[in-house]
């Protein structure tokens, strides 16, 4: 059994860096396995199908997302402006960490994976929609936060279209950072997010 649970999570392993990279139909299951140290006839035994190894990627990309930007920040005293800046900031500094060993920045796994099969697989389309959604609802506490203690310009009214528009924008800067292989983008568009959502 030790050795399934191994096998399983240095192809989970292989998956988030190669799928990541290049995309659902970039990798396939050969090359997965032999990043892996796999063997083929073991892919079906560890996962039911590609699709369900993708949307466990999505989601061990969400905990991490969670461990490393979203708790962190929660369990803060930062103010609420303060969180969303945060957010670009650990953002930044973990593709920055990527940057230095050599390593491409590669945006947001959730943008690519749901922008490349959100026609072709309504599964994992609507797990990203999903994890999109969890992320608009801290966008919103933030926002609402920030609004309560009149820290932004905008109105009550306004604030699930601003979480809506922040996490739009927050997108395009994750796919301009995969772009241009340019980790400081996040940093760089910091002041930017704090704008649109209307800081004083």
């Amino acid at each position: 059994m030790g050795r399934r649970s191994d096998a399983r999570e240095r192809l989970l392993e292989a998956a988030v860096e190669l799928v990541t990279e290049r995309g659902y139909h970039g990798v396939g299951v050969q090359e997965l396995c032999n990043a892996a140290g796999v063997k083929p006839g073991s892919f079906y035994y560890l996962f039911p199908s590609k699709q369900q190894l993708v949307i466990t990627v999505l989601e061990k990309t969400w905990e991490n997302t969670m461990t490393y930007i979203i708790e962190p920040i929660q369990t803060s005293s930062l103010n609420p402006l303060q969180k969303i800046e945060e957010f670009f900031m650990r953002t930044y500094h973990l593709h920055a960490y990527r940057s230095n060993e050599g390593k491409p920045v590669l945006g947001c796994t959730f943008a690519l994976l749901g922008g490349e099969l959100a026609t072709e697989d309504p599964v994992i389309n609507e797990k990203v929609r999903e994890i999109f959604s969890f992320i608009t609802n801290y966008f919103t506490e933030w926002i609402s936060g920030a609004y309560e203690q009149g820290l932004i310009t905008i109105s009550k009214e306004d604030i699930p279209d601003t979480a809506q528009a922040l996490l739009c924008f927050t997108e395009g800067t994750s796919m301009m950072a995969r772009i241009n292989n340019q980790a400081d983008i996040f940093a760089k568009m910091t002041a930017s997010a704090l704008r649109l959502v209307g800081a004083k």
